[in-house]
């Protein structure tokens, strides 16, 4: 109020040839509000830019996630899970396992291991039957990788297989399996301390590298 006072006595007495003092404050007035209009409609237009974009985004998520399957499973994951329970089933016959029937084996899909009527195996299994299973396992995830896209680092390794007293005709197929991975560029290190009489029978028709250690792996120097 006492600025327009002082603007109004000053247009008073100003020269009549002069622009008033309150004049010209109202045009600045008028100036400063153009410019803070044309900061807030820059402001909104950048608003709504960033708007547009995140409602975009917005949309394509809300559409991939109503494309997902209920399970959280695609359809290539189905397929991975059949190929390696059909890979598993298989050695396991070729193993001889007979804790369970294999046609009652699957692989959980919410797991990925094996499991029987819902339930992981492991519990209901003889502890050469459980050995079987794993080699069975591991290396039906490393074939599956050979037709499907995985993160398998294409190299498996078994340490004394042999072990629980596992039929010797098991370790047999599974190194004749093992074999192939020469084929696909994948390396399988097997260590192994049966007894050479038994192994090298084994191994001697299989395209593999056999090093025969003396003694114990590990000596002091």
């Amino acid at each position: 109020m006492q600025r327009q006072i002082r603007s109004s006595r000053s247009t008073l007495v100003a020269p009549e040839d002069g622009p008033a003092e309150a004049v010209l404050r109202e045009r600045i007035d008028v100036a400063n509000r153009l410019e803070a209009l044309d900061g807030a409609e820059h402001a909104y237009e950048l608003a709504s830019s960033r708007l547009e974009v995140i409602a975009n985004e917005w949309a394509l998520n809300a559409a991939a996630l109503k494309a997902l399957p209920s399970d959280g499973l695609s359809g290539d994951d189905r397929e991975k899970l059949a190929s390696l329970r059909e890979r598993l089933v298989e050695q396991l016959a070729a193993y001889r396992f007979s804790s369970v029937e294999l046609d009652d084996l699957a692989i959980s899909p919410e797991t990925y291991q094996p499991s029987f009527e819902g339930i992981n195996l492991g519990f209901d299994v003889s502890a050469s039957d459980w050995i079987r299973i794993i080699w069975a396992y591991l290396l039906g995830l490393l074939e599956v990788s050979r037709t499907h896209e995985t993160n398998h680092p294409k190299i498996l390794v078994f340490d004394e297989p042999g072990q629980q007293s596992t039929d010797p005709v098991s370790l047999d197929q599974l190194l004749s399996r093992a074999e192939h991975s020469r084929e696909f560029g994948e390396q399988v290190i097997v260590a192994t301390s049966e007894p050479p009489e038994l192994l090298e029978p084994m191994v001697a028709d299989l395209d593999l590298h056999y090093l025969r250690v003396e003694g114990k792996l590990l000596k002091r120097l």
